[in-house]
């Protein structure tokens, strides 16, 4: 270092220039391979990415119509490319598909998982995986391993030749140093470093230091201003096209950009999904592909007329893809000028309005079937403002009920009030009041037409409100129902006939039922002492006939109070009178007292009573009567075998169920509906065999 030091200026200056200089070279040498390694690596990359789409785009009909061989075929063409070493064609599913090995690859190639869109660099190789579309389908992936030879190749190339040039550089260097000072060699060494740095880094805001006022000094002064220049137009850059690239890729309408005569230069994502398209396909006039047949010609025309005067264009046409589906669009667009005022091409923006087309489309058919409708029913239709000071809609029922016309009443919305019968004035006001509250109302009110005759009218409303909940239509029907009411009085008159020629019956059949049972009452008393032989001896001969008179005239007497019962029944005054019962006891009862009926006719009868059985409020007169009626129904049509009776609590259903079953003749099914019917007997032939009237059940 003290050498270094004692050597002369000029000798000093020339060793830093030659070291300044060599280190300089060094650094550029480096970043000059560096960058030329980046470059070839792009290069191979790219190569190789196309090479992949091209295997991509020829195995598309292979993997459609699952054929290995074919795809086997297309990759068996990477063999005119030396460098590529495997290489394999998946499914959508990941699954492998075909495979290659080229020459001097060892054997055994396992192809490895499938991954998504990726290119590495490994140790001796590079690894490329690229997915095969098919229109907006993925249909596989393709994948390619290619060695590094090139990269190599090359590498040794740059350093052999960038270490020439630093040798000579070097000694160019050492020349020049030893005839240039400080203040020349100084500034040119700093924005070279200066520029260097920028080139290689990308940073726009290094900036070279100025020395002197010198022609150096003012290079290193118009090198800085160009920058900040170009550091001002790449953060505008950069930000333009940052939100220009947010608004189109995230718009929810599509947008295009064409030329002045209508050649596309731009669309977005969602023109492309409109459309069916590409963005490629959609340039140039390939746009029009996407327009409907039926709406080209006519857009054509609205276009040109557009371009034409330079104006703007609007329109509702539809898109069909090339899948066949139809979108209604809205399309818009306005032109486009430089600074001079000169049309440069039109920016626009197309906006889905298939719902919107088909609500109205369906709003329309709704009208369509809500007036066909409103206009051939017998009752009104009515829509009018919750004041009734407007009215919206009259069907043409009003004019055949009303006897007054629709128009009038759209000119005179009030003037229905004027028809309303004076005594129903209070309930319409009700009505009306009901309405302007917004309520669902209904009332019946009389109107008087032009020639004096009266109709009765039903009318029903409900009220139509807005998204804030506030009332702004009413909506109704009225229907005459005059008929209605005149069958009705006319029905209420004849209630009143028949509930009166009911009573009187009812009062005629009780009393007869009572003039009735006391002669029978006589016959049965007189016969019985006869039998009991109060009177003399009777002998076998009329023995016989007295206790025929004596079983008739019970079951006359018994037929009597049936009578006397239905009579009770239909006139309401059947009377229940309520108690515990207890239901095992009771029918045991009713079974004892039977017992010479199952004796006589050799019938066994079968009661098991539930060990638990809750006590019932009833009247146990009438449930006796109940089982004593079903019971000897039973025992009248059973000939042998026997009667099965049975009782069940079922508290879900808050009562008792009986079930009394035998082995007698049994009912028709078509029959049961008619058994407790009063008076009817199933058969009447069985009648004569079995006799009764048909009152016990």
């Amino acid at each position: 270092m003290r050498k270094f030091q004692d050597r002369s200026i000029k000798a000093k200056l020339m060793l830093l220039t030659v070291l300044t200089s060599g280190i300089v070279l060094l650094l550029a040498g480096a970043a000059s391979i560096t960058y030329h390694v980046i470059k070839v690596r792009q290069n191979l990359t790219y190569n190789l990415s196309t090479l992949a789409a091209v295997i991509g785009t020829n195995s598309t009909a292979a993997l459609t119509f699952n054929d290995p061989k074919a795809g086997e075929e297309t990759l068996a063409a990477l063999a005119a490319y030396p460098h590529v070493m495997t290489a394999a064609i998946y499914t959508k599913e990941g699954r492998v598909f075909a495979t290659y090995v080229g020459k001097g690859t060892q054997e055994g190639f396992l192809p490895p998982p499938v991954q998504e869109s990726v290119s590495r660099f490994e140790r001796n190789s590079l690894i490329l995986f690229r997915p095969i579309d098919l229109g907006d389908e993925r249909v596989g992936t393709v994948y390619i391993q290619s060695d590094l030879e090139d990269l190599y190749s090359a590498l040794k190339q740059y350093i052999a030749v960038t270490a020439v040039l630093i040798v000579a550089a070097s000694f160019v260097a050492l020349l020049l140093a030893s005839r240039f000072q400080r203040v020349v060699s100084d500034p040119i060494s700093h924005l070279v470093t200066t520029a260097k740095a920028i080139s290689i880094r990308k940073d726009y805001t290094i900036r070279a230091e100025k020395h002197g006022q010198d022609e150096l000094g003012l290079l290193v002064q118009g090198f800085n201003e160009m920058l900040d220049e170009i550091q001002r137009r790449d953060t505008a850059l950069q930000t333009s096209e940052l939100r220009f690239r947010t608004l189109t890729s995230h718009a929810p309408v599509g947008i295009f950009q064409t030329d002045p005569k209508g050649n596309c230069l731009f669309v977005n994502e969602r023109w492309c999904e409109m459309a069916g398209m590409k963005q490629e396909e959609a340039k140039g006039t390939g746009w029009a592909r996407a327009l409907h047949p039926e709406d080209k010609e006519r857009v054509f025309n609205e276009w040109n007329e557009a371009t034409r005067g330079g104006g703007e264009f609007a329109s509702e046409y539809r898109f069909q893809t090339p899948q066949g589906k139809v979108t209604w669009l809205y399309g818009s667009a306005i032109p486009l000028r430089n600074d001079a005022g000169e049309g440069i091409g039109y920016i626009g923006t197309i906006t889905d309005i298939t719902e919107r087309r088909e609500a109205e489309e369906k709003l329309r058919e709704s009208e369509n079937r809500f007036r066909q409708l409103a206009e051939n029913i017998h009752q009104v239709f009515w829509m009018s403002d919750p004041h009734k000071s407007e009215i919206l809609y009259i069907s043409p029922a009003y004019e055949k009920i009303w006897g007054r016309s629709c128009e009038s009443l759209y000119q005179q919305p009030r003037s229905f009030l004027e028809a309303i019968h004076p005594e129903d004035h209070p309930q319409m006001k009700a009505y009306l009041e009901q309405q302007v509250r917004g309520e669902a109302a209904e009332v019946v009110y009389r109107v008087v037409r032009p020639e004096g005759s009266s109709r009765w009218i039903r009318d029903r409303s409900f009220p139509i409100k807005d998204r804030l909940g506030r009332v702004f239509r009413v909506a109704g029907i009225a229907e005459d129902i005059t008929q209605q009411r005149e069958a009705e009085e006319e029905l209420k008159k004849k209630t009143i006939q028949a509930l009166e020629a009911s009573r009187i019956k009812s009062e005629f059949v009780s009393n007869v039922s009572h003039e009735l049972r006391t002669p029978i009452n006589a016959i049965i008393g007189y016969s019985s002492l006869l039998l009991d032989e109060t009177y003399g001896a009777v002998g076998p001969e009329q023995k016989t006939p007295l206790e025929g008179v004596v079983r008739n005239a019970d079951d006359l007497l018994n037929l009597v109070n049936d009578v006397l019962d239905l009579s009770r029944i239909e006139s309401g005054k059947m009377s229940v009178r309520l108690g515990p019962v207890e239901i095992p006891s009771l029918i045991q009862g009713v079974l004892s007292g039977m017992q010479p009926l199952f004796e006589k006719k050799s019938l066994s009868i079968q009661f098991h009573p539930p060990q638990a059985f809750p006590v019932l409020q009833s009247d146990a007169e009438k449930i006796k009567q109940i089982i004593t009626n079903i019971v000897s129904n039973a025992v009248k049509f059973t000939m042998q075998g026997g009667i099965f009776l049975s009782a069940k609590d079922l508290p879900e259903r808050g009562g008792i169920e009986f079930s009394i079953r035998d082995t007698g003749i049994g009912i028709k099914q078509e029959e049961l509906s008619k058994i407790f019917d009063a008076f009817h007997q199933v058969d009447a032939s069985a009648t004569r065999e079995f006799g009764g009237v048909g009152l016990g059940l």
